[in-house]
C-alpha cells in the first residue's frame, strides 16, 4: 500500500490515547448529545454565580442535554480545581430547548462589527422537536434554532429568575431567557455558527433539518432580544441540493473549513458526510409555498429556496456518522455506530487514521480551544470524554495530494461547473399571508400581533380543554404563561412546590418563603412539605433553627449572606412543634413559623391559627398581592408606551 493512503499518526490524539470521563451524570448531564466551547470562559458564571464559587480560568464546556432539555456548563477544564458544572434551562424549555441536540457559539472576536451589533459570544442550539410540548400536544412543526447571548450582564436581562428580574449571584434558581428564535426547521440533528463577517450582527447559523432532511442557512439578522417577540427581520434559506438524512435521536453535525469555505455535513442515515461549498448557490424562488410554516409574513422577512449549489459526496461507508471536528485541514468524525473517530485529510479525503472508542457511542464532538484536546458526547452513558494523548506523534501525516497538483481556476474551472440554471420568479403577494395561523404562534390572533401583546390573551388563562386542537400551546408562551394546566410541567415540582402563573412576568411557588424581619404576616408550615427560603434581608446573616425540632430539617444549598443572600430547603416532617423558630445570626431577630397539623405529646394532631408577631416571615400571599400590583404597573406603562409611534418599547413582549 502507498505510505500516504495508509493510516498515519494525527497529532490531535496521538499513537496511544487515554479517554478521560471529565463529567457525567453527577454533573448535570442527562442524554449529552453534542458540545461546544465558550470563546470568552470565565465570563458566564464569572468567580461566583447561583451561589456558588466558579473557578474562571481553563477550557469551559456547554453540553447540550437532549434528555434533560437543559445545558450543562463546566468551567475551568484544565485548571488545578476539581470538576464542577452548572445546568441552566429556559422556563419555557418545552420549546426553547426541548430535545436539544445541538450547540454553537459564535467565537469570531475582532469582527469589526458595531459593539452594540456584535454577538459575538451569543450562542444558538437547535432542538430535535416538531414542537409537541413534550408529547403533550400535536405535532405543528413550528420549530427551529434558538438564540441566547451568553453575557451575565444584568442590564441585559440574559438571565432571570422566576418573575424576569435579573438573576441575582446567590440564587441557585436562574434561567436563561432567550434573544431570538426561528421556526422554519423541526427534528434538528445539528448546527453550526456561519463565522462571516460581513453581516450586521454576525447571527447566522449552518442547520441540519430533520424534518426536511436538507441543509438550511438561517440567519437571525436583528435579534428581537430577551422580552420580545417579533421574528419579521430574518433571512432563512434552503439548499435542497444538500439533502442530509438526520437519524432521530443522533446528534448530525456541521463543521466548517475557513480557507476553502467548505462546509461538511454529516447525513446519519446515509452514511456519509457531504462536502458543499458555500459560496455557491442561486437564488431559486420562495420558499413560502413549498414550506408552508414560517416565523412572519411581513416582506422583511427573507425565506427562499436556493439551488445550483456546489456538493459533492466527501467520505462514503461511515457507520452512522454523528459529530465532525476540523482541526489543522484534518477532518474528524464520529461514528456512531462503529464507536470510533475516523480522521480525514480535507485536501484530498484521504482517511489518515482512526481512534477505536470501545464501549461508546460518540455524538458530538469538539476542539477545545485552549488545550487543543478533542473532547466527546457519550450520550447513551451521560459523559462528556477528553482524548488525552499519552505517546505523541513522531511524524506528520501526509494529505495523499500530488505535489504537483494546482486546482483548477479561471476557465478551466468555469468550464467545470456543472450545468445549472434556475428562474427565479417575483413571489405572489399572497404569499406573505400568514400561513400557520392555525398551527403556529399567530393561531386565532389570541395572543400575539405585530406591536404589542395582546390583553386578551389574558382568557387562555381558564382554557383546560388542553386535548382540544384549536388551543395552541405556542400561544400560552405568547400570551406571558409558564405555569399553566396544559403545559407539560410545573417548574415548581422539582423542590415540592405547586406553581402560580404571574402573566407577563413569570410564576411563583407556593412553597417558597421570603424572608423579612419586618414581615407581620405568619407562614403556616404543613408537615410533609418541602419548602424553598429564599434569606436575602439585609443585616440577618445566616438564617438557622433555634433549637433542634424532630422531623424538621434546614439545609443551605446555595449562596451565602457575603454574597447578598442565602437559599435553604427546610423540610417538616412529623413533629411535635407547634411553632418553627429560626434565628438571624447577624442581628439575633427572631422568626417563627406555624406547623398545621402538628403532633403534640400525646399523638393527636391539632391545627393551628394564623398569628401576628414581630420578626416573622414574608408570606406568598403578600407576595402574590404585590405581584399584582406591579404586573397592573407594568401593563399600564406597556399600553401606554404603545401610543408612542415609532416607540421601540411598544414591542415588548411576554418572555
Amino acid at each position: 500500500m502507498n505510505a500516504a493512503c495508509a493510516e498515519q499518526c494525527v497529532p490531535e490524539i496521538g499513537s496511544a490515547q487515554t479517554i478521560v470521563t471529565v463529567a457525567d451524570s453527577s454533573h448535570g448531564l442527562h442524554g449529552p448529545r453534542d458540545v461546544d466551547f465558550s470563546p470568552q470562559p470565565g465570563v458566564h458564571l464569572g468567580a461566583y454565580s447561583s451561589g456558588r464559587s466558579w473557578p474562571t480560568s481553563g477550557d469551559e464546556a456547554w453540553v447540550a442535554n437532549a434528555y434533560g432539555h437543559s445545558l450543562s456548563i463546566i468551567p475551568g477544564i484544565g485548571a488545578a480545581q476539581s470538576i464542577t458544572a452548572l445546568t441552566r434551562t429556559d422556563r419555557g424549555y418545552f420549546h426553547y430547548l426541548a430535545n436539544v441536540s445541538g450547540i454553537s457559539f459564535n467565537s469570531v472576536s475582532g469582527s469589526g462589527r458595531a459593539p452594540a451589533r456584535d454577538s459575538f459570544g451569543y450562542f444558538a442550539t437547535c432542538q430535535q422537536s416538531s414542537n409537541t410540548y413534550m408529547d403533550t400536544k400535536e405535532a405543528n412543526y413550528f420549530m427551529g434554532p434558538t438564540l441566547y447571548d451568553s453575557s451575565p450582564d444584568p442590564a441585559k436581562r440574559n438571565l432571570v429568575g422566576k418573575l424576569s428580574e435579573p438573576c441575582k449571584a446567590y440564587d441557585d434558581d436562574c434561567y436563561l431567557l432567550h434573544a431570538d428564535m426561528l421556526h422554519e426547521a423541526p427534528d434538528c440533528g445539528g448546527l453550526l455558527h456561519d463565522p462571516e463577517t460581513a453581516s450586521a450582527y454576525g447571527t447566522a447559523y449552518w442547520y441540519s433539518d430533520g424534518w426536511n432532511q436538507e441543509l438550511v442557512r438561517l440567519d437571525f439578522q436583528q435579534p428581537h432580544g430577551p422580552g420580545f417577540m417579533d421574528h419579521s427581520i430574518a433571512a432563512v434559506r434552503r439548499y435542497p441540493d444538500v439533502p442530509i438524512q438526520v437519524r432521530m435521536g443522533a446528534h448530525a453535525g456541521l463543521a466548517f473549513h475557513a480557507s476553502t469555505s467548505m462546509l461538511f455535513a454529516a447525513s446519519t442515515n446515509e452514511g456519509v458526510v457531504r462536502a458543499f461549498t458555500t459560496t455557491s448557490g442561486t437564488y431559486a424562488g420562495t420558499a413560502r409555498e413549498a414550506y408552508p410554516i414560517f416565523s412572519s409574513r411581513l416582506p422583511s422577512f427573507e425565506y427562499s429556496i436556493y439551488g445550483c449549489a456546489d456538493v459533492r459526496v466527501f467520505a462514503s461507508g461511515l457507520s452512522g456518522p454523528t459529530g465532525l471536528a476540523i482541526a489543522n485541514d484534518r477532518l474528524f468524525v464520529a461514528e456512531l455506530d462503529a464507536a470510533r473517530i475516523s480522521v480525514y485529510a480535507v485536501a484530498s479525503g484521504a482517511l489518515l487514521d482512526t481512534l477505536q472508542l470501545p464501549g461508546v457511542r460518540p455524538q458530538g464532538i469538539a476542539f477545545a480551544p485552549l488545550s487543543g484536546l478533542l473532547y466527546i458526547t457519550d450520550t447513551d452513558a451521560d459523559r462528556l470524554l477528553r482524548v488525552d494523548i499519552a505517546i505523541a506523534c513522531t511524524g506528520t501525516p501526509t494529505p495523499a495530494l500530488n505535489p504537483a497538483f494546482a486546482p483548477p481556476s479561471g476557465a478551466v474551472l468555469q468550464n467545470l461547473a456543472p450545468d445549472c440554471s434556475v428562474t427565479a420568479a417575483v413571489p405572489d403577494e399572497k404569499l406573505f399571508d400568514q400561513v400557520h395561523v392555525d398551527t403556529g404562534y399567530a393561531a386565532g390572533g389570541a395572543a400575539q400581533n405585530d406591536t404589542m401583546m395582546d390583553a386578551s390573551a389574558a382568557l387562555l388563562a381558564a382554557r383546560s380543554d388542553c386535548g382540544n386542537s384549536t388551543l395552541n400551546f405556542d400561544a400560552l408562551l405568547l400570551g406571558g404563561y409558564y405555569c399553566h394546566v396544559c403545559l407539560p410541567t410545573d417548574l415548581c415540582a422539582a423542590t415540592g412546590g405547586t406553581c402560580a402563573n404571574v402573566q407577563w412576568s413569570g410564576y411563583v411557588c407556593d412553597n417558597e418563603i421570603l424572608i423579612s424581619t419586618a414581615g407581620t404576616m405568619m407562614f403556616r408550615l404543613n408537615v410533609g412539605r418541602t419548602y424553598r427560603v429564599v434569606n436575602d434581608e439585609p443585616g440577618c446573616g445566616m438564617l438557622e433553627l433555634a433549637e433542634d425540632y424532630s422531623g424538621v430539617t434546614l439545609t443551605r444549598t446555595a449562596g451565602d449572606p457575603t454574597h447578598g443572600g442565602e437559599i435553604l430547603m427546610l423540610f417538616v416532617g412529623v413533629t411535635n412543634a407547634q411553632e418553627v423558630k429560626f434565628v438571624c445570626t447577624g442581628n439575633g431577630l427572631g422568626v417563627a413559623m406555624d406547623v398545621d397539623g402538628y403532633v403534640t405529646e400525646d399523638g393527636t394532631s391539632e391545627g393551628l391559627d394564623w398569628r401576628v408577631i414581630a420578626g416573622a416571615v414574608l408570606a406568598l400571599p403578600l407576595l402574590l398581592g404585590i405581584l399584582n400590583c406591579v404586573r397592573e404597573v407594568r401593563m399600564r406603562k406597556r399600553r401606554s408606551e404603545t401610543e408612542l409611534p415609532g416607540s421601540a418599547e411598544a414591542k415588548l413582549a411576554a418572555v
